[in-house]
């Protein structure tokens, strides 16, 4: 893929701003794609989503096509499920796959997991076969639930290494970037312990792994829904957890991070639930979705706020002797 626009970007935090959006919305309608790029590319991923989420749908549309392979895939990741699909849709199978090659397996999953089944099998014709097998794996797993969510990429050893074996192998090309904890396994790759990185940097070279690891962890099977792992990171304070399959191999996983994801995600149902706000409901849904999911209750509404008028209705006699009485008549109405 292309060398994307979110490469490097200012040490200085970005604020997203009604003049910042006005210019990317001018910028957009002349078609320069150029101004688009310098506007943006100071901004993270999710300030991006942000800002595409507060365009008008006609300009957010136009600003990715613009965009075309300088989009990057990062942005898809951060946007919720309406937007997503919608702008998935705008910059064509073959962006979509360059970016599921670009992307890690869980995001590349995400991406692509409300699309049409036969959008899915054409994005996933277009990436290679490898690729292809990881993220197919992941769908295979419920939505929600720790083998959908989980990392792929890990670091696990023998418990005989020793911290010196360790440390070669870790600075091997092929190595993961990004870890904090190498895990132990048997010959079955059955995780046994860890040992968190900073305690590896600190431990004798001769030292064996098994030594100085601990095997106080939370394990997660692969089917857990993420109610249940989101209670075992917040009950016990955890920064990241294993993931096992149904034979209890080491497959991935859990980060505290995607946690906290999933427990804002959770939080904000509950605060939409309580005002009659369906959980698949976002601010960047279509009209007419929208207008389905709250004709029901609004409908209920409507019928009970009749009905309190009609009971009112019966008291008509007594109002009119007695006024006062017509101050209560908002809260009758209220509790209908």
């Amino acid at each position: 893929m292309s060398e994307t626009i979110n490469d490097t970007r200012t040490a200085e935090p970005v604020v997203l701003t009604p003049e910042l959006l006005r210019a990317v919305v001018e910028a957009t309608a002349s078609g320069d794609a150029a101004a688009i790029k310098e506007l943006i590319w100071p901004l993270h991923p999710a300030d991006v989503a942000s800002l595409l989420g507060a365009m008008p749908p006609a300009s957010r549309r136009a600003m990715v096509t613009q965009l075309g392979t300088d989009f990057d895939p990062e942005i898809l990741a951060e946007l919720d499920e309406d937007l997503r699909t919608e702008l998935v849709r705008a910059l064509g199978t073959k962006t979509v796959a360059e970016a599921v090659k670009e992307l890690d397996v869980e995001d590349a999953a995400y991406v692509i997991e409300d699309l049409e089944d036969a959008e899915k099998r054409e994005v996933l014709a277009q990436v290679p076969i490898e690729d292809r097998a990881e993220v197919v794996d992941a769908l295979l797993f419920e939505e929600g639930s720790a083998g959908r969510l989980m990392h792929r990429e890990f670091v696990a050893f023998s418990p005989l290494l020793t911290v010196a074996e360790a440390l070669t192998q870790l600075a091997a090309p092929d190595s993961p970037e990004d870890y904090q904890e190498i895990y132990l396994v048997d010959a079955d790759q059955k995780p046994l312990g860890f040992v968190p990185l900073s305690r590896l940097l600190r431990s004798p070279r001769s030292a064996r792994l098994a030594d100085i690891a601990t095997d106080e962890m939370k394990v997660i099977p692969a089917t857990t829904d993420q109610t249940s792992f989101a209670y075992l990171f917040e009950h016990y304070h955890l920064t990241s957890a294993p993931v096992t399959d149904d034979r209890g191999r080491l497959v991935g996983l859990l980060s505290a991070g995607s946690v906290v994801e999933i427990l804002k995600e959770m939080h904000q149902s509950e605060v939409l639930a309580l005002g009659g706000v369906q959980e698949d409901e976002s601010l960047s849904a279509p009209i007419r979705k929208v207008t389905w999911l709250r004709f029901s209750w609004l409908f209920v509404n409507l019928l009970t706020a009749i009905l309190a008028s009609i009971v009112i209705g019966f008291f008509e006699a007594s109002l009119v002797e007695v006024v006062a009485l017509a101050v209560l008549m908002p809260i009758v109405a209220s509790m209908g």
